[in-house]
């Protein structure tokens, strides 16, 4: 058996065995896994050139004991020609029996047939339906009663077929397309899976997923993907509401409730203009919301940070002899040996470090949101990753919408997981700490337009008040005049020093 060595980043090494049938996309996915990374945004290179992920060992070229780069690739999604081939049986009434487009290295296996079924794609004209497919299956004999099981499709790449619903949902880019072009080949097999079973699966996978930005032809309420696949098979979030202006809009008689644009409900829509109208109505506080201190600040109006655009003073900035003096001896004692300390000191540090935190007793969060709107709150020590996730999401306009929050760390910032860690023991955050929310990629393209607060916690927000500092200008003003005055007195020093006779040629004056 061969290996591989894949040196990652931070010059880490990791060796993988290989088989001559193993693809180059499990070496890239094992490494990613050991170093903790996306396989999505990394490749191989060997020797400065990119290595085709979709070959085999075998077929790659590549010696025993080779020694692949794992380099991260371009953020931006390139195209990729992608190539259908028909089964006989779908291709009649066609001009060719294999469909081309060109996809984003992004999109899907599920979405690319959904792009095709759609009969958008030139050359198709009609459309087809290669998701949702049911065969009839009669209990006895060719007759009688009986039910429609799933015909699932099979995609066929590179001598791989990926038939389970899973691998329909991986990318091009995951199994190694970032460019070029490539030939699928598809099929379908029949299931032990009821077609109405089959289909509740699929609603239930794309809503938990929250999957509303989908490509052209994936997943689109149109007339064409009505024909060709069940209404069911539409994703709840997905349903067009009717605006209340519009002619059409009509009660909804069902018992679900429908999903405004703006995130509320029908049923939420009621009541505020139940509660606008009430003249006695109490004004919505932050205190109604959340029970913590909560502090809205709204986002800064111009790029410049306000705290950059205050007056300063140059002599602030330049070094004086004494801070010189330091930074030298400093650098030179950074370069003499020191001794590591022993595992009792460690646990001694450790020990001093748990005590201290132990005695913090409550933590200030600034959270900075995607709109650069800032929400700063007080945590207690009991408190813990889930609760600010929580607290967050109380404050939301779309609090259904999946999101991370990211932190600084003394190596760097790090992600914090919505779990069961404690804010000020496991985390360690202390005194005043300033935490990033972002969007994640299951996140609604339309979340991500509007505003991220609610509107009554949105009109709390006020501006972030910069201090200023009176005795500041006279400080510099007297600094200056003390710096003048110790070079005027220096220049006076240097003077008397230059009329003073030197002792060596005392008692030479008198001789000829």
């Amino acid at each position: 058996m061969s290996q591989v060595t894949i040196l990652g980043p931070g010059a880490r090494r990791h060796v993988i065995k290989v088989t001559p049938a193993k693809y180059l996309t499990e070496v890239r996915d094992e490494a990613c896994e050991k170093f903790r990374l996306d396989p999505d945004q990394y490749g191989l290179k060997s020797n400065n050139k990119q290595v085709d992920l979709t070959r085999t060992f075998r077929l790659s070229g590549l010696p025993s004991g080779a020694k692949l780069d794992l380099t991260q690739l371009s953020r931006s999604p390139s195209a990729v020609s992608v190539a259908l081939q028909l089964p006989e049986t779908e291709a009649k009434g066609l001009s060719s029996s294999r469909l081309t487009e060109k996809f984003s290295s992004g999109t899907s296996l599920w979405q690319l047939l959904r792009a095709f079924e759609s009969g958008k794609i030139p050359g198709t004209g009609v459309a087809k339906n290669f998701t949702a497919r049911g065969v009839p299956h009669t209990a006895s004999g060719k007759s009688g009663a009986g039910r429609l099981w799933q015909e699932a499709p099979v995609v066929h790449i590179m001598g791989r077929d990926y038939t389970t619903f899973t691998d329909l949902q991986k990318s091009l880019a995951q199994l190694g397309f970032n460019d070029g072009s490539v030939l699928l080949k598809l099929s379908f097999k029949t299931t032990d899976t009821p077609l109405e079973e089959a289909m509740e699966l699929i609603d239930k996978y794309f809503s938990s997923a929250n999957k509303e930005n989908e490509p052209a032809g994936a997943h689109a309420r149109d007339i064409s993907q009505t024909q060709s696949k069940p209404v069911q098979d539409q994703p709840a979030g997905l349903e067009e509401v009717k605006s209340p202006a519009s002619p059409e809009a009509e009660p909804s008689n069902s018992p679900g409730l429908q999903i405004t644009p703006n995130g509320q409900t029908e049923t939420d829509l009621q009541l505020s203009t139940s509660a606008a109208e009430t003249s006695t109505a109490a004004p919505t506080t932050l205190s109604n919301i959340t029970f913590r201190p909560t502090q809205v600040f709204s986002k800064p109006n111009g790029t410049t940070p306000r705290a950059a655009l205050q007056s300063h003073n140059e002599a602030d900035y330049v070094p004086s002899p004494g801070l010189m003096k330091s930074h030298q001896s400093g650098i030179v004692a950074s370069t003499r040996n020191k001794r590591l300390p022993t595992d009792a000191e460690v646990a001694a540090q450790e020990k001093a470090q748990a005590e201290k935190l132990k005695s913090i007793q409550e933590v200030s969060i600034k959270i900075v949101l995607p709109d650069e709107t800032s929400v700063q709150s007080t945590f207690s020590a009991s408190d813990t990753a889930a609760a600010l996730y929580e607290h967050i999401r109380s404050l939301l306009a779309r609090r259904d919408e999946p999101f991370t929050l990211r932190y600084n760390t003394d190596k760097g910032p790090r992600p914090m997981q919505d779990g069961d860690e404690k804010l000020i023991g496991k985390l360690k955050l202390t005194g005043k700490v300033l935490v990033r929310m972002q969007w994640a990629d299951g996140a609604s393209l339309a979340a991500k337009q509007v505003p991220s607060l609610r509107k009554e916690v949105a009109d709390q927000a006020r501006e972030i008040e910069v201090k200023t500092f009176a005795g500041a200008a006279e400080e510099g003003s007297s600094a200056q005049g003390s710096k003048a005055l110790d070079e005027n007195t220096e220049k006076q020093n240097r003077g008397n020093l230059g009329m003073k006779t030197p002792k060596w040629l005392k008692g030479l004056g008198g001789r000829r």
